[in-house]
């Protein structure tokens, strides 16, 4: 029989002692709830701002939370007497003893020291004091505030050692950027960017919204760009993307509009000085065409006026921006979706640039030790605008890219400023071109050719890049990345009725090409860190890349349209066809094998070890692979004993680094043998063949930098005084050249890896705080000196080059070489002949033979005289010198940032010292001079057949009868500016008004760009260089004129 239990001895044995447990229990969480207390409190920065995303800990515990987008937050201690600590990225981190306290409000104080901010590197990140390598931060709210369509427009100037220059003004057209001096001279010297951890070659900035940008890094040290072996030989931009914030969901809004116009007219003759040109080149005709000199300069006032084709063509012009966004999420999930909109109106008719851009990104936590994350964007931009300095298409398309028959700036400078006695203004202005110039050489309008040059270039840029990150282990996390970007180009080109190219040929002609671009990306890194005792902190990374990008365009074009004015929609009805084509470049496989290893002893000496291996197919067969490594160490001796009680230095540290690097974009098929179709004759007719384009050449590799840096950081007053310097030298080895070839092997020339330069220079940088009440003033400046130097070129010490730009504009001379490269000087110096004003009659001799002779050209009086170098007594090749440098002798820029109460007023400078320009408009604008164009007031003071040899005594100008056009000390000008860049003055309202309309914050703000520039140069702008390479830069011709801006905008979040 079952037992059945003794049910009162088992209440006493058994439920008796258990009651008394939970009993127990029961009064002791009483007790213990009694200690406990939630806190609740509100976060906001030095200007009352409520500050989202600020991490609130209860001391040496992991009891945590975040503040929500109104800076507030709620915590429940374990006990009532606890440290809080609130920490946010770039601000002071306090500790609060709670002491029972219910409502605790802070007010954060930014971190002027910047220091301790955690900053992007290449598979990673770090804190500021902990780089051993030369590296640069962006202010991106300071960028965020020019008016500009694309980031890199507002660069210039923001960062020691990265020299921004603007080929053009025109929208759109992009910049070229340089860290630390051009590391190839006939290859690309851009940066790699890297966006999201997406590694971009041939990347266009215009295509990000600088209103979504979060942070920019840029890599310079051999350190720091090390870590991207075959592709940082030019340095790195990283861009990291502004992604979401836990706390409740933000909508923002921030929008500008404005006006935009030129920022410098060049000054051209008077009516009146036109009109006397045109006596002196044939006073019957003169007199027929314009009557008597006088009615274009009475005393009355009622002289013929003049047609100002600059204020004609120039517009003032509207600008337009449009940014929301909304962002949100927990812990486990953040995500931000963005949207952006510009457009900006060209200074010309027709021209103008728009974007249209939109982002997701979403980080989530999966599991507590795994994570995913995606970015998802899309942009699309549209170029627009006729022909200048540059062509939207490929320089073929027009008989080359500076062919000025096609560029609107020569046409508007030297359209005539009047009429005359035949036509009226109005006539001029609605005729297509001059009816009065000379055959072959015509003045076009510019008003028509703008109308009737259409030339677009349209791109949609899609990327899709996602991650996963496990962590495996305490300090031992795996990433996987992979990623997409995608890239739809069409670029068109369609001369209408009435436009240069029908009033030459005839007919009308257009053309179209597609471009698709894809870049497959997958990345997997281990990274692991672990700190021993107090004193050591190991990291390590190891990574594996695999990259494959291809390129496939077609292309179609056609002439003689039945309706010639419809533009590129009208192109499949032309009645001659051109030959459709089409070309799939290689595929350029990237394969990557990487470590890092980082050894920290007592927070005072710090180690890095990089090393790369990169395999590309781009390269001959013997050197597809490359290692890259690099070395550097720093010593922070402001934790020196002797120095660590230190009231004036709160920080010191000195930087030493080693690094090889390489740049890898080199022409397709270089090292591969080509061939390419020829005709020849054959039997008295012609016959298809084909001949030798291009020797192999299986030794063909990357271009190679080796590169010291030595650098000195320092903080003074708590910080409040950063200085930054770094000595560096940059030797670039392995540059690709072409060398000659003996005449039997069928090509004249094939590429080789046999140049060598050297970069060199010094930067500095301050920061400082000036005033940190409830006036705040702020300062950042930085200053570069940088040099060149050859070391190597192809078979002697002289490289010859030609920008080309005067291709079917002027006559030159048979010395058309106007760039030299020489060993043991700087790379891509003007070279020409030394003017020396002109003959007069006592520089020849009693039978009228002159002293010195030319062997182009005449020598005569009124003529131009050049100086004879080597004293033989004529002026030939051998007398041209290097005239000019268009590299500057320093740069940089300074930033000051006031605050006071709500209003906030930043005032950013920008110069470039010691460069010179080589003026090509100025050397058109003097050419030619018997025509009906107009030109520059310096042929003013000309030489004159007319006077006598008294009055030419002061004629500064050469005759009107010489038209020999050699480049000369004349034509190169100082390039040197200051320019005071952007000034931006805002006012934020009070929380108190917005709490009634439950908005988060507002702020009101107008901002003027290219405000005012200081420079002796004559032309448009002098940050320009309208030609490709580093061999030939500095040059300025037909450059789209740059403009100054004035908006206005509100930003508004809710």
């Amino acid at each position: 029989m079952k037992h059945i239990p003794d049910l009162k001895n088992w209440f006493w044995d058994r439920a008796i002692p258990l009651f008394s447990l939970v009993l127990m229990l029961f009064f002791s969480s009483v007790t213990y709830g009694q200690d406990r207390k939630t806190i609740r409190g509100k976060v906001i920065d030095e200007d009352g701002v409520p500050m989202p995303g600020v991490t609130v800990v209860v001391k040496n515990t992991s009891n945590g939370t975040v503040t929500d987008f109104d800076g507030l937050y709620t915590i429940l201690p374990e006990k009532a007497d606890v440290i809080l600590v609130f920490s946010h990225l770039g601000f002071i981190k306090q500790e609060v003893p709670v002491s029972g306290k219910g409502q605790v409000n802070i007010t954060l104080k930014e971190d002027v020291s910047r220091l301790n901010e955690v900053v992007v590197i290449g598979y990673g990140q770090a804190k500021k004091r902990d780089l051993t390598g030369a590296t640069g931060s962006v202010d991106v709210e300071s960028v965020a505030k020019a008016p500009v369509g694309s980031f890199d427009d507002a660069l210039a100037g923001r960062v020691a050692g990265v020299q921004v220059t603007s080929s053009q003004g025109r929208p759109g057209s992009g910049t070229s950027i340089k860290i630390r001096g051009t590391g190839s001279l006939t290859q690309s010297s851009s940066p790699l960017y890297v966006i999201d951890g997406f590694p971009v070659e041939n990347f266009d900035p215009s295509t990000i919204a600088q209103s979504d940008i979060e942070s920019m890094e840029i890599l310079k040290g051999p350190s720091a760009v090390a870590i991207y072996g075959s592709r940082g030989g030019n340095g790195v931009v990283m861009i990291t993307t502004k992604g979401g914030v836990a706390g409740k969901t933000e909508v923002s809004y921030d929008m500008f509009y404005g006006i935009e116009n030129i920022t410098k007219r060049v000054d051209v003759l008077s009516p009146y000085d036109f009109v006397d040109l045109q006596y002196e080149i044939n006073a019957e005709n003169a007199d027929r065409k314009y009557g008597p000199l006088g009615l274009y300069r009475k005393e009355d006032g009622s002289s013929i006026k003049g047609i100002d084709w600059q204020e004609e063509v120039f517009n003032q012009t509207e600008v337009q921006s449009h940014s929301a966004m909304v962002s949100g999420g927990n812990e486990g999930t953040k995500y931000n979706l963005s949207f952006s909109n510009y457009k900006g109106e060209g200074l010309l008719e027709n021209s103008g640039f728009e974007r249209t851009y939109l982002k997701l990104k979403l980080d989530q936590k999966v599991y507590h030790n795994l994570k995913a994350g995606a970015n998802i964007s899309y942009t699309k931009t549209g170029i627009t605008g006729a022909h200048t300095s540059t062509n939207i298409l490929d320089p073929s398309v027009e008989g080359g890219s500076s062919n000025a028959r096609f560029n609107l700036l020569k046409d508007i400078v030297q359209g005539r400023p009047t009429g005359g006695l035949f036509y009226t203004n109005e006539d001029l202005i609605n005729m297509p071109e001059d009816p009065d110039t000379e055959e072959g050489a015509p003045i076009s309008n510019p008003i028509v050719n703008s109308r009737t040059q259409v030339r677009e270039d349209d791109k949609h840029t899609f990327s899709f890049n996602g991650y996963l990150e496990y962590s495996v282990l305490k300090n031992l996390d795996l990433r996987v990345m992979g990623g997409l970007r995608k890239v739809f180009r069409k670029r068109g080109s369609f001369d209408e009725k009435n436009s240069v190219f029908e009033r030459r040929n005839g007919f009308t002609r257009g053309r179209i090409i597609q471009q698709e671009a894809t870049n497959l990306l997958l990345s997997t890194t281990l990274s692991y860190k672990k700190k021993v005792g107090k004193k050591h902190r190991f990291s390590g990374l190891l990574g594996f890349d695999y990259q494959d990008a291809e390129d496939y365009y077609t292309e179609a074009s056609g002439s003689v349209f039945p309706e010639p004015n419809k533009g590129l929609d009208n192109l499949g009805a032309a009645t001659e066809a051109g030959f459709p084509a089409s070309s799939k470049s290689p595929t350029n496989k990237l394969i990557s094998y990487f470590s890092r290893v980082n050894y920290t002893y007592d927070d005072r000496y710090l180690f890095t070890a990089t090393i790369r291996r990169d395999g590309s197919s781009r390269f001959g067969k013997n050197k597809k692979f490359g290692l890259f490594p690099s070395l550097s160490g720093a010593w922070r001796f402001s934790e020196e004993s002797f120095l660590v009680d230190s009231n004036l230095l709160s920080d010191g540290k000195l930087r030493v680094e080693w690094g090889q690097v390489g740049n890898n974009r080199i022409p397709a098929f270089v090292s591969s043998a080509l061939l390419s179709s020829t005709t020849y004759g054959l039997e008295n007719g012609i016959a298809a063949g084909v001949r030798p384009a291009n020797l192999a050449n299986p030794d063909i590799q990357w271009e190679t930098q080796q590169q010291v840096d030595i650098g000195l950081d320092v903080g003074l007053f708590n910080n409040r005084v950063l200085f930054t310097a770094d000595l560096y030298r940059k030797d670039s080895k392995d540059l690709l050249l072409r060398a000659p070839t003996p005449a039997t092997v069928g090509v004249s020339s094939v590429y080789r890896n046999i140049g060598k330069i050297r970069n060199e220079g010094l930067e500095l940088a301050l920061s400082t705080v000036n005033i940190d009440k409830e006036l705040r003033w702020t300062s950042d400046l930085n200053i570069s000196f940088p040099k060149s130097k050859t070391l190597g070129l192809v078979e002697n010490d002289t490289l010859y080059s030609n920008s080309s730009w005067y291709s079917n504009n002027i006559s030159q001379d048979p010395y058309a070489n106007d760039f030299i490269t020489v060993v043991g000087k700087p790379f891509g110096q003007m070279y020409g002949f030394i003017d020396d004003g002109i003959y007069r009659a006592d520089d020849f001799d009693e039978t009228g033979v002159p002293y010195v002779d030319v062997a182009f050209g005449e020598a005569k009086p009124g003529h131009r005289k050049y100086e004879d170098i080597n004293g033989d007594g004529v002026i030939n090749d051998e007398d041209k010198v290097i005239i000019g440098n268009p590299n500057p002798v320093f740069f940089g820029g300074f930033n000051n940032t006031f605050s006071y109460k709500r209003f906030d007023l930043s005032v950013f400078l920008q110069w470039s010292y010691g460069n010179d320009v080589y003026n090509a408009n100025r050397m058109l604008w003097t050419s030619n001079l018997k025509s009906v164009r107009n030109f520059i007031p310096e042929i003013v003071n000309r030489w004159r057949a007319d006077h006598t040899e008294e009055q030419n005594k002061a004629a500064t100008f050469r005759t009107i009868d010489d038209n020999t056009q050699v480049l000369t000390s004349q034509y190169i000008e100082d390039g040197s500016y200051l320019r005071l860049k952007t000034v931006s003055l805002g006012y934020r309202f009070p929380d108190k008004w917005l709490d009634r309309m439950f908005v988060q914050r507002l702020r009101i703000y107008v901002t003027a760009q290219n405000l005012v520039t200081w420079t002796s140069y004559t032309g448009y702008d002098p940050e320009v260089s309208t030609r490709g390479n580093g061999l030939t830069s500095g040059v300025d011709f037909g450059a789209y004129p740059r403009s100054r801006t004035f908006v206005g905008g509100i930003s508004v979040a809710f």
